[in-house]
């Protein structure tokens, strides 16, 4: 049976449309759109903490291949020390992408930096304050909205690992001093690399304190008889435990270069955030902890690792990134006027209502 003229032409279109999007190096779905893994990956480089727990998602990320499923072809860079040399990297254009807290990129834009969340991590400050020889009798904190603040007093003086000066941790210290009624120069920041070379610097008493994410918290305690005397996602004021702490960043120009970025980025770190809470990838969460990000390998790393999904969010809500706005503001580490708002910060799906 011979076809009618109309379905001839209806095959013929269907043919070229077939050879237009081979031609375009796409491929058809069921939603008319393109997978990210049919296309050509995109060339990243991302920065992010060696040696602490926080800054495990994007080496996850690399190391499983869920940047590389989402069409990211991601170099990830480990040996910036500090917060201070990951934000300079992102705004020089060295890097696309890094971890880093809401204080900062807030202030950068206030400066002129147009930095911009592009994923969230945690809600809270997931953080401990270590203490060593020195400071051994500082009394522990308990539980209260000002059952910190004797810690925090017993603590002047001190000189604290936590990055540097000028980092995320140094504007929590400084608002901690002085809201425990000390002046925000009564410690010392230094910056001490995570892991090793913190528990070295607290056994020869470089330093007298540690601010310590929870895989490095018990290799301070065994190596070097520390003791956690503060839980600020706890413990702390609500300005610590309710804010929206950190994320992963990229600056306006480097988003607006390359505008798959945003979508296929967002994909990668959702699926990661969903790995990171299946309890059934411990053991390779594990050994990409110790092996790749050099944590500590210590009996109670499970233990952090199992905690750590509890403070993972895939969104903030706007009262959130409010409370840290409201809080810097209040502290001083921003300027009332001009005001920020929380989609100032943020590109597009990281707010929730």
């Amino acid at each position: 049976m011979s076809r009618s003229p109309l379905r001839r032409l209806g095959i013929a279109v269907t043919a070229v449309a077939a050879l237009t999007l081979a031609a375009c190096g796409g491929s058809a779905d069921s939603g008319g759109t393109t997978a990210a893994s049919d296309q050509a990956p995109l060339a990243i480089s991302v920065a992010t903490s060696a040696g602490s727990v926080p800054g495990l998602p994007m080496i996850i990320a690399k190391e499983t291949g869920i940047f590389a499923k989402h069409g990211l072809d991601a170099t990830v860079i480990t040996n910036l020390r500090g917060g201070a040399a990951l934000l300079s990297a992102l705004t020089s254009g060295s890097v696309d992408v890094v971890a880093h807290g809401v204080a900062n990129i807030a202030q950068a834009d206030q400066q002129g930096a147009k930095v911009r969340m592009l994923f969230p991590s945690s809600i809270g400050i997931p953080y401990d304050l270590v203490v060593g020889p020195k400071f051994a009798t500082t009394p522990v904190a308990t539980n209260g909205p000002n059952g910190w603040q004797d810690t925090i007093r017993a603590l002047k003086g001190a000189t604290i690992a936590a990055s540097g000066p000028g980092t995320t941790f140094d504007l929590v210290l400084k608002s901690l001093y002085q809201d425990a009624g000390l002046a925000p120069t009564d410690f010392s920041n230094v910056n001490i690399a995570h892991g090793g070379p913190e528990l070295a610097a607290l056994q020869q008493g470089q330093v007298d304190v540690v601010l310590a994410d929870p895989g490095s918290v018990p290799n301070l305690i065994n190596g070097a008889g520390g003791r956690v005397v503060l839980d600020l996602s706890k413990q702390g004021p609500d300005y610590a435990s309710q804010q929206a702490y950190s994320g992963l960043n990229a600056t306006e120009a480097t988003l607006a270069a390359k505008p798959q970025l945003t979508e296929r980025f967002q994909a990668a770190m959702k699926e990661t955030q969903d790995y990171i809470k299946n309890p059934a990838n411990l053991k390779e969460i594990r050994r990409i902890a110790v092996d790749v990000s050099k944590i500590p390998d210590t009996p109670e790393l499970d233990a952090a690792l199992t905690a750590w999904p509890a403070v993972l969010t895939p969104t903030f809500t706007q009262a959130q990134m409010q409370t840290t706005l409201d809080f810097l503001v209040r502290s001083g580490q921003l300027k009332p006027d001009p005001a920020i708002t929380p989609k100032d910060l943020v590109a597009p799906g990281v707010l929730s209502s």
